[in-house]
């Protein structure tokens, strides 16, 4: 705390000194050294008067006569300056005990403010420093047990899976990811004890363990312009591709929600530059999904709806079959998939790109 004392003691000095006239204030550290005085050619110097009462924790008062029992020190009073209960140093101040006995009690309670605000000022920073040192570690795929040291010195503990979800934010200038978690909190969108938030380039990024809000619900809150949802991350590996993801989304998406796992939004990736290796990932999935389905009919299905450019009745006639039936199959065939809610766009895209990997990898 001593470091503490040394940066804001002179300030304290300067700007109290005034009101006490011409009367010596000083403030030691816990070892009794004076790190800040109005007469400055006391700093730096020994004071047996604050050494008693950091050993007492008692306020000292030295009377004219006993001064030459107190090495380094003048008449006056010096009083502990307490912190969380703890005793972080000493305000002395020169003059007859019964004249500046409520002076001397005023300061060391205004010196014991101003640490406990510069304690918690110096925390927040740490908490913003390391919040942007993990941001960074996750968008680079940094060292896993230092993303788990992070995690644990913002007070939470890593679960896998987590969400990310991006929260792009209409004003940039002033964010401040412990307020904003604390409005989240405060209107039931996360969990306080699992839940992460950490500032980023667009807003916030909110690393969700536990499900305990929608994107609908986030992009209601004032100043919110869009909220982007990711896939859950299961491994520190699978963290960098995640949030990069989501980053993209924000771009492709018109809209103010949009999810990594829906398949209209995935879609919109397909016009990005960078989105055609996400988007191939997706296909991927929807194409091991069409692999483990069961039956005969499943392949030529498939290939009959795509060769008819998706139209039922061209379906049923060209697999002569009846129209119930043909309807079945398709239903089962984007429900498997999980299609079955997405534009006939983005269903007929992925479903092609699937049938295309799923023929490619098929034995000669």
């Amino acid at each position: 705390m001593r470091s503490e004392l040394s940066r804001i003691a002179q300030d304290i000095v300067d700007a109290t000194s005034i009101f006490v006239r011409t009367r010596t204030i000083n403030i030691m550290d816990t070892e009794g050294i004076i790190i800040a005085s109005s007469d400055h050619s006391r700093i730096g110097t020994w004071h047996a008067g604050a050494a008693e009462a950091i050993k007492t924790g008692k306020t000292v008062e030295i009377k004219p006569e006993e001064v030459s029992r107190y090495a380094g020190a003048k008449q006056g009073i010096n009083s502990p300056v307490v912190q969380d209960g703890a005793i972080v140093g000493v305000v002395g101040i020169y003059g007859v005990p019964d004249e500046v006995r409520d002076t001397a009690a005023l300061l060391s309670v205004c010196v014991g403010l101003y640490l406990k605000q510069a304690d918690r000022t110096e925390r927040k920073g740490q908490r913003r420093e390391n919040r942007r040192i993990l941001y960074e570690l996750l968008l680079s795929g940094g060292e896993a047990s230092r993303i788990n040291q992070l995690w644990s010195m913002l007070g939470k503990e890593l679960h896998f899976p987590y969400t990310p979800i991006l929260i792009v934010m209409a004003d940039l200038s002033d964010r401040d990811a412990d307020s904003f978690s604390h409005r989240l909190a405060d209107h039931h969108l996360m969990d306080s004890r699992l839940d992460l938030v950490v500032e980023c380039t667009d807003g916030y990024l909110l690393l969700q363990q536990k499900a305990s809000s929608s994107i609908q619900q986030l992009v209601s809150l004032p100043g919110v312009s869009k909220v982007i949802k990711g896939r859950p991350v299961d491994s520190h590996g699978m963290a960098e591709t995640a949030v990069r993801e989501i980053q993209m989304l924000a771009t492709a998406s018109p809209n103010r929600t949009a999810d990594m796992e829906n398949p209209d939004d995935l879609y919109l990736l397909n016009f990005l530059p960078d989105g055609a290796p996400v988007v191939s990932q997706a296909a991927q999935r929807y194409a091991s999904r069409l692999e483990t389905m069961a039956g005969a009919w499943v392949p030529e299905t498939v290939q009959a709806y795509l060769q008819d450019d998706g139209n039922q009745q061209a379906l049923t006639k060209h697999l002569g079959i009846h129209k119930n039936t043909s309807l079945y199959r398709m239903h089962r065939i984007w429900k498997e998939l999980g299609l079955e809610d997405a534009r006939m766009e983005s269903r007929m895209f992925f479903l092609r790109y699937a049938w295309y990997l799923h023929n490619a990898h098929a034995p000669a």
